[in-house]
């Protein structure tokens, strides 16, 4: 099993320069189906045993999908 270590940086070389990275989900995602992006709320001790779709969420710019943990959809994740 794979583990990642997230990390605060305002490296823009890591971050990328647009705020917020994510700001919408595409026409037709629903988050809140099953291994979605609400799905994973449930899991705040633990990693989920799925890996979630998380293409349905729009990003700015440069912005990559690991960005989206220090967004305005960060709730979340937290």
């Amino acid at each position: 099993m794979k583990y990642f270590i997230v990390e605060d940086s305002l490296d823009e070389k890591v971050v990328g320069k647009d705020f917020p990275q994510a700001y919408k989900f595409i026409k037709g995602y629903n988050p809140d189906a099953p291994n979605m992006l609400f799905s994973i709320y449930k899991y705040r001790e633990s990693f989920p045993d799925y890996i979630p779709d998380l293409d349905g969420i729009m990003l700015s710019g440069s912005a990559k999908l690991t960005n989206i943990v220090s967004n305005g959809f960060s709730p979340f994740f937290s």
